[in-house]
């Protein structure tokens, strides 16, 4: 959007080089002045009262903009191509999502039947308004599609959080879980204490709330914000609305995605003095999340198969084959976050 944005102004300045207007002065001027050259008294005076002798009686300036039917024709016809281009184009595409190019013809030829009749019925200085709109419509235009294209995603978020069908309380349960609003509320509280841990660099928290693969790009992330001296703070977690859409049992992990709205303050100050480096603190955002929770669907106290000499082994404290020594990985009992997407 800041590509196109310089372009309009680009071009607009080149269209200021390249436009000549056509000006007409007169000046009035009386040639018939009196120098008072014929004189060598030294007590000449000006007619109003001066003493050098010149008469500036009658002297005039009148300068005017006046255009030419032909003038105007070609001045308009150089502002058209910026104006379909900046102006008319981009809007119908943000507009009319559908027969984009038929109303842009539409309204072309609209905008050059209206200029031919003001050139021939009204006055050809209308090709000057013409040319001073090319820079408000463009800027207009500029910022009406730059709001629209904040918005875009967010929309997008929430035609497919409506359309999305939510998984039914009797699938859930096929999959051992009784309750879907009191999940949607385990998984807020759990995505609440891992924003907390977050705030306050706790990484034990953390890694007992994520997948070993999303806590090591956290404590990444994390490392870089503290050696900046930066903190990130939020607060006033409120669930707006949430939706579970997928829910799935592979490998003896049962995985669940939900989608989720949540209004917080998030904003980024300078650990050392509390100054605000990002964001800000009076402002409540509205996040839009896709998040997708994990855990194992089997009883790890079971008998299980040790993936190195396929034995069926207890897992012991210690997390080894009793047989082999393979370290085994125990998955965890209690949901934890796998993936989180920011569709803001």
């Amino acid at each position: 959007m800041k590509k196109v944005l310089i372009l309009t102004i680009v071009f607009v300045l080149l269209g200021c080089l390249f436009v000549t207007i056509p000006v007409r002065a007169d000046s009035g001027w009386d040639s018939s002045y009196d120098s008072g050259g014929s004189s060598s008294d030294s007590g000449s005076s000006f007619s109003g009262g001066g003493s050098s002798g010149y008469d500036y009686d009658g002297y005039t300036s009148d300068v005017t903009m006046d255009f030419s039917v032909f003038d105007a024709i070609i001045m308009e016809a150089f502002v058209s191509i910026h104006f379909l281009l900046f102006c008319i184009l981009p809007f119908c595409q943000a507009v009319f999502k559908n027969n984009v190019k038929r109303m842009a013809i539409l309204l072309m030829a609209l905008r050059i039947g209206i200029l031919l009749f003001l050139d021939f019925c009204v006055t050809p200085n209308v090709a000057m308004v013409d040319f001073v709109a090319l820079f408000v419509l463009a800027a207009f235009n500029m910022i009406f599609l730059v709001k629209k294209g904040d918005n875009k995603v967010a929309d997008e978020f929430n035609n497919i959080f409506v359309t999305s069908p939510e998984i039914s309380s009797e699938t859930l349960a096929g999959f051992g879980i009784n309750d879907r609003e009191a999940l949607k509320q385990e998984f807020f509280q759990k995505y609440v204490d891992i924003q907390n841990a977050w705030m306050n660099f706790d990484y034990d928290a953390l890694q007992n709330l994520c997948t070993d693969e999303l806590y090591n790009t956290y404590k990444s992330q994390l490392d870089v914000l503290k050696l900046k001296n930066g903190q990130n703070i939020m607060s006033d977690y409120k669930l707006e609305q949430a939706k579970v859409v997928a829910v799935r049992d592979e490998n003896n992990q049962l995985s669940v995605t939900v989608m989720m709205k949540i209004s917080l303050f998030d904003y980024v100050i300078d650990a050392n003095t509390g100054e605000v480096r990002r964001g800000n603190k009076n402002k409540k955002l509205k996040n839009n999340y896709v998040m997708t929770f994990v855990k194992s669907s089997i009883d790890t106290n079971n008998v299980i198969h040790c993936p190195n000499c396929n034995s069926e082994v207890h897992v012991n404290a210690s997390g080894e084959c009793e047989y082999c020594g393979t370290v085994i990985v125990k998955s965890s009992k209690e949901f934890v976050l796998a993936k989180k997407e920011n569709t803001n």
